[in-house]
């Protein structure tokens, strides 16, 4: 069987403690031909220094940015160094399961062209358990898969390249890469193994808490849900309008949370006409509560239920 070459993307921020883990999970794969490429996104605690074991090994690329620019402009330097036939993008406080390359690589040869991405699960490293949902696995995901949140949560995929294309993240929309994904979805569908392939850690600096809810995250939350439903809104409102409901409503929370009232109501607005879904009453308080109020309620369920950032590199 012929032998496709795979970059795999690994963005990194002071995390010097624990992106040799993730690296050398990658290295320890029974896949022959390996990229992987390491973006620093300017950290400050000596991961450059850490990074300099690889010097050696010319398999590992490593890019310093110099400066701290988020996630996705790390990710994004990262889609732009990869090589590869087939690409994947790791956290750097992750790890590949052994033979997770090789299972999607397989699978991409098995099916051919018809598919620009294979996903599996992930494994929760603290509670052993398989993260994200899939309707049917393994089988094939559609875009309408996509749309309908019948696929969703954590997973870990390789892409074709060539799919790809010109596809990036955009820099404001810190906390998401649905977009992406879903727009190579729009084009073919993929293919959902049934395996787990990454081991998914969930540490402390990745953990949405009352001392994380900063500005530039709640922006960045805005503009996830905004980009989202600006590229797809009309598409998931066709196909599941109590889907488009609830992506609404979370944007109507962020933009009153960003200052943006007004538009907050307009998109509420959207939501009565597309037919309100299970927590509309919450956004509409979220909206005309008095902002100290309402940030001490968030910074209450984020000490309850706090979860991990999708989008941490």
């Amino acid at each position: 069987m012929h032998t496709s070459p795979v970059s795999i993307g690994i963005t990194t921020y002071n995390r010097a403690h624990l992106v040799t883990r993730a690296i050398d999970s990658v290295l320890a794969q029974d896949y022959p031909v390996l990229d992987v490429v390491v973006v620093d996104d300017g950290s400050t605690d000596g991961t450059l220094g850490v990074l300099q074991r690889y010097d050696g090994d010319p398999r590992v690329r490593v890019i310093a940015l110099g400066r701290n620019g988020g996630i996705p402009v790390a990710k994004n330097a990262a889609l732009d160094a990869l090589t590869g036939e087939f690409g994947g993008l790791l956290d750097s406080d992750d790890e590949l399961l052994p033979g997770a390359i090789r299972s999607c690589v397989e699978a991409f040869q098995q099916l051919g062209d018809a598919v620009s991405q294979v996903f599996g699960h992930c494994v929760s490293s603290s509670t052993g358990a398989a993260t994200g949902y899939v309707s049917r696995a393994p089988g094939f995901i559609t875009y309408e898969d996509g749309l309908c949140d019948r696929f969703g949560g954590e997973h870990w995929h390789l892409f074709r390249r060539a799919d790809l294309g010109s596809l990036r993240f955009h820099a404001e929309a810190l906390t998401s890469e649905t977009y992406v994904w879903h727009a190579m979805l729009r084009q073919k569908p993929a293919y959902h193994v049934g395996a787990p392939l990454r081991l998914y850690h969930q540490s402390g600096d990745d953990r949405i808490s009352s001392a994380a809810v900063t500005a530039r995250l709640a922006r960045g939350r805005m503009m996830a849900y905004r980009v989202y439903l600006e590229r797809f809104g009309d598409d998931v409102r066709a196909a599941c309008p109590r889907r488009y409901s609830e992506l609404a409503q979370e944007l109507a929370k962020w933009e009153s949370w960003c200052g943006e009232r007004r538009r907050a109501v307009r998109t509420l607005i959207s939501v009565m006409r597309a037919g309100p879904a299970r927590g509309f009453m919450g956004a509409v308080a979220v909206t005309v509560f008095p902002a100290g109020l309402r940030d001490a309620a968030y910074r209450w369920r984020a000490t309850v239920r706090p979860r991990k950032d999708s989008a941490a590199g």
